[in-house]
């Protein structure tokens, strides 16, 4: 009997040194390696370990070749509900079940258990971690016979519940260093000695393009682009042969899964009292580009100053010149040096320094960031330089006011051809006008009543045409056409225009060839608008009863529709030689009857509000 047990304490010990070296593989809560030693030892048809550090939830079951496993069927309903009934019958020590059909009947709860599971055996060990919590269950059941449980056996079931709360407890710790890893905001990673990398944070993971597990064996070099490995490992030496904790940094390119090349910052550091390294990997990508970026333009800046056909300058806070290029400088006839012992203020002209300190002060105030504007500088010999100025105010990533870029073209040059071109205009208008006068004014060589009838009906109409919002190159159009509309009378007969009295139908026929005379000579002459056609439509209406064409409704040209109305206007409330006037208010009544029928209802309405607003333009002329 003495060799027996020696031979089962051999036995014994073999399998927990198995278990224990299992158990050092284990990283994971992965416990079915261990429970295939046990079953090779004990003759059992099921060994099982409920984990309760994740809520009853988690199950490892080995199962005998002949033999389903117990718990294959339950719902996780049921897992939970088994786990809570297994924790209540071990309580603080093991629990055994020799013959289940031998048990009493007071023991109600646990043939409820037995029963559910159809096993005629059943043992069950607690796991306690290191504060004595129970953390598991350790089991093993016979399915149809009875078993009983031996001395060895129920040791080894109880060593096996120890090593796994020592587990549980390397576990625990080794998740909550894992929590604690994965809370560092930047991608980081455990090296050993030959830098093989043992443990990752998910941000190392986004970092390298993995969306799950680092593949094994998996070494820090691997990711560092080839160029840059020499330096890596050199750095790394260092820090291994190092005490210092200290993290200092160095710039490499880290190759991604998908071989995309990144710029990272790594700073690396010896764990205390071990000999792994724990490396951080800052992604500068974006920031690199954006200095790369930034150095670039600033070269191309600094070519495209220097270089530049315009005037650029760079002024500081305090409104000095702090850079001036060449162009600038030889537009105001100074020297670099004289240039940059100078204030933007004094070598502005005295009537614009005020507004350029307004303008200067609204960008500083937060206002727009660049402005536009014309000034006059001073010359070094005194004259005046006219420039056409875009100053931009320069802010820091705060916000706050750096400087200011100027940019500065002269138009001295275009300024002077400005004045010329405005002074030429000015004189042409002039002319223009003159002529325009001219000729309304030959037509009272022959009949007096009608040069002041064209000056009057002109002004009429120029206000309804301001009335109507038109733009005022078309009123202008309006004013020259007035002016002249009746010019085609200086071809009807004198006696006939300045006769008293009733004239004749054959008179009055050779009066409407007016307009078609007007034409005549009108077209002639080249306008910037219609005054041959509007002279020639004057006298038509829109219900096509005018002459001389009988032109009707869009046919006829706005700028003739609004003449029409004036000329009514104005002919009834004005004396001529075969009539007296007729009156202002007649004049009204005739536009009023007649709005839309023979004149346009807009052009009406414009007339009366003028009327209304301006009864003198009328009454003044009578």
């Amino acid at each position: 009997m003495k060799a027996e047990d020696n031979q089962q304490n051999l036995i014994l010990d073999d399998a927990v040194m198995e278990i224990a070296n299992q158990l050092r593989l284990t990283k994971e809560a992965d416990f079915e390696p261990i429970l295939e030693i046990i079953g090779d030892e004990v003759e059992v048809d099921s060994i099982f370990i409920f984990n309760f550090m994740v809520k009853y939830k988690q199950i490892d079951e080995w199962t005998a070749m002949d033999y389903q496993p117990l718990f294959k069927d339950l719902s996780q309903a049921k897992i939970e509900e088994l786990g809570w009934k297994f924790r209540k019958l071990v309580q603080d020590e093991e629990y055994i079940i020799n013959n289940s059909s031998q048990l009493s009947k007071e023991l109600i709860e646990e043939q409820v258990i037995i029963q559910s599971l159809d096993v005629s055996a059943l043992v069950l060990v607690p796991i306690f971690d290191a504060e004595e919590r129970l953390v598991g269950i350790i089991g093993a059941a016979k399915r149809q016979t009875p078993k009983f449980w031996s001395e060895s056996e129920l040791k080894l079931f109880n060593i096996t519940a120890e090593m796994l709360g020592n587990h549980y407890e390397l576990y625990k710790t080794e998740v909550e260093k894992r929590k604690l890893f994965n809370t560092i905001e930047t991608a980081a990673v455990v090296l050993d000695s030959s830098w093989q990398i043992i443990a990752a944070n998910d941000e190392f993971k986004k970092l390298s393009g993995y969306t799950e597990e680092l593949p094994e064996d998996v070494e820090m070099m691997d990711f560092i682009h080839q160029d840059d490995v020499d330096k890596v490992r050199g750095y790394l030496q260092q820090k291994m042969n190092s005490s210092n904790l200290l993290l200092s940094e160095e710039e490499v390119r880290f190759i991604t899964k998908d071989q995309r090349t990144k710029h990272v910052s790594i700073s690396a550091g010896l764990i205390p009292e071990t000999t792994e390294i724990i490396v951080s990997l800052l992604d500068i990508t974006e920031k690199k580009e954006i200095k790369d970026e930034f150095r670039k333009n600033a070269e191309l800046l600094y070519s495209s100053f220097e270089k530049a056909n315009i005037g650029m300058t760079i002024i500081n806070l305090d409104k000095e010149f702090i850079k001036a290029n060449d162009a600038f400088c030889n537009m105001l006839g100074y020297s670099k040096e004289q240039m940059l012992q100078k204030t933007f203020i004094d070598i502005t002209h005295p009537n614009d320094r005020e507004r350029s300190i307004n303008l200067w002060n609204q960008l500083i105030d937060g206002g727009e960031r660049t402005v536009e504007f014309e000034k006059r500088y001073l010359h070094q010999d005194g004259y005046i330089v006219w420039a056409d100025i875009n100053l931009t105010l320069v802010r820091d990533e705060n916000d706050d006011p750096l400087y200011f870029i100027s940019q500065i073209e002269n138009i001295t040059e275009e300024k002077k051809t400005k004045q010329k071109l405005e002074y030429s205009h000015k004189q042409l208008e002039k002319t223009f006008n003159s002529m325009v006068d001219t000729l309304g004014s030959v037509i009272s060589l022959r009949d007096p009543y009608t040069a002041g009838h064209q000056q009057r009906v002109a002004e009429l109409a120029v206000e309804i045409g301001r009335e109507m919002n038109l733009h005022s190159d078309m009123i202008e159009g309006i004013k020259v056409a007035g002016i002249l509309h009746d010019i085609g009378k200086i071809k009807v007969p004198a006696e006939i225009l300045s006769r008293p009295g009733e004239i004749t139908d054959e008179e009055f026929q050779l009066i409407q060839q007016h307009c078609r005379h007007g034409y005549d000579i009108l077209q002639e002459v080249e306008f910037d608008w219609p005054i041959a056609e509007v002279a020639l439509q004057h006298h038509e209406r829109i219900d096509g009863s005018g002459y001389p064409q009988g032109l009707s409704g869009e046919d006829i040209l706005l700028e003739a529709k609004i003449l029409a109305v004036a000329d009514v206007v104005e002919a009834m409330s004005s004396h001529r030689p075969y009539r007296p006037s007729l009156g202002i208010d007649a004049a009204i009544n005739e536009i009023k009857k007649n709005k839309g029928l023979k004149y346009n209802s807009r052009v009406v309405d414009a007339c009366l509000n003028v009327l209304e607003n301006n009864r003198q333009i009328l009454e003044k002329a009578n």
